[in-house]
């Protein structure tokens, strides 16, 4: 009968445990489930303040783009007043402008190639020279070694 009892206590305290595990967990994910709504709105609220900043900062761009289109169109308009030429002067000019703007493109393409040429004479000059030099130092250490070394090294020295 005692192991009885102690089966009953140790079923009692088992049941108890897993009783109390089981409310354990409802607190706990109870807790978890408001966590989880409270982080839902804090996003919700998040994303409509960014939409409303990307709209007001939109809106924003849109009126400086306006503005400066404005400003634009009143400086080119205060330009034709002081020039005070017409259409047709307009696009002589223009053709005047882009005629002279293509000259100067030339003119520095043949700048640039005769840039070009001149950097692989000089290149080329410079190759000469150090060759010469490569060879009056060359000529020259085999004379010393001559003077220094033996008749018979110096043969073989030559070769």
């Amino acid at each position: 009968m005692t192991t009885r009892k102690s089966q009953t206590t140790a079923k009692a305290g088992f049941k108890e445990a897993v009783e109390n595990s089981l409310e354990s967990a409802e607190h706990t994910a109870i807790e978890t489930k408001n966590k989880v709504i409270e982080f839902s709105q804090e996003v919700k609220e998040e994303v409509e303040k960014l939409k409303v900043e990307t709209e007001e900062t939109n809106v924003k761009v849109q009126s400086k783009l306006q503005q400066l289109k404005q400003d634009l169109l009143q400086k080119i308009d205060a330009l034709k007043e002081k020039l005070g030429i017409s259409q047709k002067d307009y696009v002589e000019l223009k053709e005047f402008v882009k005629a002279e703007m293509n000259l100067v493109i030339e003119d520095l393409s043949k700048l640039t190639k005769e840039i070009k040429e001149d950097v692989s004479q000089l290149s080329t000059k410079h190759k000469e020279s150090l060759s010469e030099t490569f060879k009056r130092s060359k000529d020259s250490t085999l004379e010393a070694c001559k003077k220094v070394l033996p008749t018979k090294n110096s043969t073989q020295i030559n070769s």
